[in-house]
């Protein structure tokens, strides 16, 4: 429940909870952006390997959010390493790659210095996100980070250095999400710029209305 307490106040990183290569590709699509023939049997070839490395660790999108901290830091590390997203000079593999590997460490560094405080706020965090949803059902991107992730992070009763630390994150999430827009990235004029946040926060709303 930590973990999924998590991506309900940022979004985007849904994408690595677990990686699933299908999944933000769908999102580029929904975006307006289409890879060639030859980037699309590359996004294939990645979305079996990231597959593989699902399957070694046992992870599924039911498992991973019970995954204690040190398996899903082990998990993340591999995801953010594996040589099989290296094998294609495809701008959209190296888009998947790199998104990969900066939202895994961002994940991690905010565990290792702030796990607690977000662990011991996780039902305050699920409590307003459902009340920011009803109030502003509407907001993606940076609108929803500023105007329900932000003000939950306000009512963490947390030490100095774990608010730093998850401030920190809450402005490189602002980053994570603005250079990995598809209109940003690919420098394209997508009809749906910000289709990778709001299709993961569509998946999150479901999410939470099932647990």
């Amino acid at each position: 429940m930590m973990h999924f307490a998590v991506i309900a106040l940022f979004p985007s990183l849904g994408f690595i909870f677990p990686a699933n290569v299908r999944e933000l590709a769908s999102a580029m699509y929904k975006s307006g952006y289409s890879p060639s023939e030859k980037c699309d049997r590359e996004l294939l070839i990645a979305a079996e390997c990231v597959g593989e490395i699902n399957h070694r660790h046992n992870i599924s999108k039911s498992t991973i959010y019970d995954l204690p901290n040190e398996k899903l830091d082990t998990y993340h590390y591999e995801i953010a390493t594996t040589e099989c997203l290296k094998h294609s000079d495809c701008t959209e593999v190296k888009y998947i790659r790199d998104f990969y590997h900066d939202a895994t460490y961002m994940v991690s560094d905010v565990y290792k210095r702030a796990y607690g405080c977000l662990d011991k706020e996780k039902s305050n965090i699920l409590i307003n996100f459902d009340k920011c949803l009803k109030n502003h059902p509407q907001a993606i991107d940076r609108e929803f980070l500023e105007k329900c992730t932000k003000p939950i992070i306000e009512t963490f009763k947390c030490d100095s250095e774990q608010i730093k630390a998850i401030n920190n994150f809450f402005n490189n999430t602002i980053k994570l999400s603005e250079d990995y827009s598809i209109s940003h990235y690919f420098s394209t004029d997508a009809t749906n710029q910000s289709g990778i946040v709001q299709f993961f926060l569509s998946l999150s709303i479901l999410l939470f209305l099932y647990i």
